[in-house]
């Protein structure tokens, strides 16, 4: 059962408001393979050792499968990003994602981009800690 909120829509669970910060970065499909498989396995998340080649965005909604976040550039469908996602009261949390849609959205002062992910790799365990408050 999709979910109806005036756009067409493609995901299957529930969307939950969040504004998290982003900051993430376009990677291979090797690397993307790479972080999929260290996810699969339980490993350890990537260090992250300079930002400088990372983006920032920001969530405005998440779901069990993907994200939708706010970017400031227009990311080709089917790129692989790696994000991580900053909460005020926990841990980043590092996750794997492909860009599934990528649409301009009006804005008086700039160009922004609603960009929907859908995550190909993170550790789940993680994940779940990272969204039992519910994105709040």
């Amino acid at each position: 059962m999709s979910l109806k909120t005036g756009l067409l829509e493609k995901r299957q669970n529930e969307r939950k408001d969040a504004t998290w910060e982003v900051i993430y970065q376009t990677i291979n499909t090797d690397e993307a393979k790479e972080l999929r498989q260290r996810f699969s396995t339980q490993g350890p998340a990537p260090e992250r050792n300079d930002d400088s080649d990372f983006a920032p965005a920001v969530t405005s909604d998440w779901s069990d499968s993907g994200l939708c976040m706010m970017t400031g550039q227009a990311l080709k469908p089917g790129s692989n990003l790696i994000i991580y996602l900053q909460h005020p009261t926990q841990p980043s949390l590092v996750l794997v994602a492909e860009v599934v849609h990528n649409a301009v959205v009006e804005h008086p002062l700039s160009c922004v981009y609603r960009t929907g992910v859908r995550i190909t790799g993170v550790n789940p365990q993680d994940w779940r800690q990272f969204t039992k408050t519910g994105g709040e």
